[in-house]
């Protein structure tokens, strides 16, 4: 613990160990496996709590899915990834961006990935909100850039599932 850490706990009354942080990420559900590279909060759910999408690469060269947790209260989290379509296993994630482009009221990510011309493309999860999912694929203006963060030139939107 830092010594800023513990001068703060002691000002407002807290004990040391309050400050400290304990891995429950196994108890609470949070079981993906892999080369972990970047995770989103988001409300994909819209119940007013944060959900988490973790994102992956194979670093062995098999296709490994990505992560969407549903938070059900109580510290508890549910893999979702497969029930929405979100889970881009052929991908490579690098990293995602959660916002609401379509301006619905539902929240959206973005998923980027690369580092290998193996990759899946970029991909855009559009939440529809309404319990049903599709995909529907597009080719990018991008696709004949060879710049870096564009070396997957196919975005794929696809619709994400809310229901439980």
């Amino acid at each position: 613990m830092s010594q800023y850490s513990r001068l703060l706990g002691e000002r407002i009354g807290l004990p040391p160990a309050a400050l400290g942080f304990v891995d429950v990420a196994a108890e609470a559900g949070l079981d993906a496996a892999g080369l972990g590279m970047g995770v989103i909060a988001l409300d994909y759910d819209n119940d007013l709590d944060f959900d988490l999408y973790w994102t992956t690469w194979p670093g062995d060269g098999r296709p490994v899915p990505n992560a969407l947790y549903r938070n059900l209260g109580n510290l508890s989290f549910e893999d979702m990834a497969a029930e929405t379509g979100t889970e881009d296993p052929a991908g490579w994630g690098i990293s995602a961006n959660a916002g609401d482009v379509d301006n619905d009221g539902w929240t959206d990510f973005l998923v980027t990935n690369g580092f290998s011309p193996a990759s899946g493309p970029n991909v855009l999860f559009r939440n529809r909100g309404d319990g049903r999912s599709r995909t529907r694929r597009h080719r990018s203006a991008a696709a004949a850039s060879t710049g870096a963060g564009l070396r997957s030139p196919t975005t794929t939107a696809t619709a994400i599932s809310t229901s439980s």
